[in-house]
């Protein structure tokens, strides 16, 4: 997988929309090089649009896989 951006643990980076909450809180956090955010924290959390496209929804665009 390639990663065009790595925010780490930092908050507030720009991998996710701001409004999505995900750009918040104790979770590591990357842009592939497709603009696919994803973030995870025991559960992968996966936004196919990246921060800048989409609806930032759930089941939409914004997907979960629990381990």
């Amino acid at each position: 997988m390639k990663v065009s951006k790595d925010c780490g643990m930092k908050e507030k980076q720009g991998c996710f929309d701001a409004k999505s909450g995900f750009d918040d809180g104790d979770f590591y956090r990357f842009i592939t090089a497709d603009g696919t955010s994803v973030f995870y924290k025991g559960n992968i959390y996966i936004d196919i649009g990246g921060p800048n496209k989409g609806s930032h929804q759930g089941g939409k665009d914004v997907f979960v896989f629990i381990l």
